[in-house]
């Protein structure tokens, strides 16, 4: 993919839009790879180190889920979801040690264009 798709260009930084593991996943590997710091908000990155912090990944996040879909009705499947339980290590084994912060209203140039950061709520912290 970095030869082909990048047509040999070198990484110059990575971009998590958000904590989740398919945005933040190998972001560590990356940054490690090319020597590049990752670039996200303070609430993210925070959440995410969380996360794949030993003895923090469950926090009781998995019975708070359970008690949610069930206070809406979901009554099959409560068992997969207690299952998931300390899944996001498999998925994002470590975050990188250092960000670049961005903020809500920064501008990000990538390329010849630059990119408003939009913070939005609901998705993510």
């Amino acid at each position: 993919m970095f030869e082909h798709e990048l047509e040999g260009l070198p990484v110059l930084r990575v971009i998590a839009t958000h904590y989740h593991p398919d945005h933040l996943g190998l972001a560590h590997w990356l940054c490690d790879t090319w020597k590049v710091r990752l670039w996200t908000s303070l609430g993210e990155y925070t959440f995410g180190r969380m996360l794949t912090n030993p003895g923090m990944s469950s926090m009781g996040g998995v019975d708070a889920g359970v008690r949610y879909y069930s206070s809406h009705g979901l009554t099959e499947g409560l068992e997969e979801i207690r299952k998931r339980a300390c899944c996001y290590t498999r998925l994002v084994p470590q975050v990188p040690g250092q960000y670049c912060r961005v903020r809500d209203r920064d501008l990000l140039a990538i390329g010849e264009r630059s990119w408003r950061i939009i913070t939005g709520f609901g998705h993510s912290p």
